[in-house]
């Protein structure tokens, strides 16, 4: 979703990305890879956690709003797989455990 939007939006190609947005990609996966939810979350919209900064997360909300709906076009599978998981309810996370942002 990051490609499509910095294709679009900072005229780049389909195998490379702008700084700014390799920065928001590498901070996402970061955020992914920490998830304590793994294979058993919904979206982030829905999570009971919220694990981004503020600013990140405001842009992340425009990437994601913005190649959304052009994602079907490019990636039908992954966007039929968001859209399943868009529909799964939002795990709630054990007591004890806590994230860093």
């Amino acid at each position: 979703m990051v490609g499509i939007y910095c294709k679009n939006h900072h005229g780049t190609s389909n195998d490379e990305l702008c700084s700014k947005c390799q920065q928001i990609k590498k901070y996402a996966l970061l955020r992914l890879d920490k998830c304590p939810f793994q294979d058993k979350k919904s979206t982030c919209a829905k999570c009971t956690i919220q694990c981004y900064k503020p600013d990140m997360k405001q842009q992340i909300h425009i990437i994601m709003r913005y190649s959304g709906t052009r994602l079907l076009l490019h990636h039908p599978r992954i966007a039929l797989h968001h859209l399943w998981d868009k529909h799964r309810k939002a795990p709630i996370l054990d007591k004890g455990y806590s994230i860093l942002l």
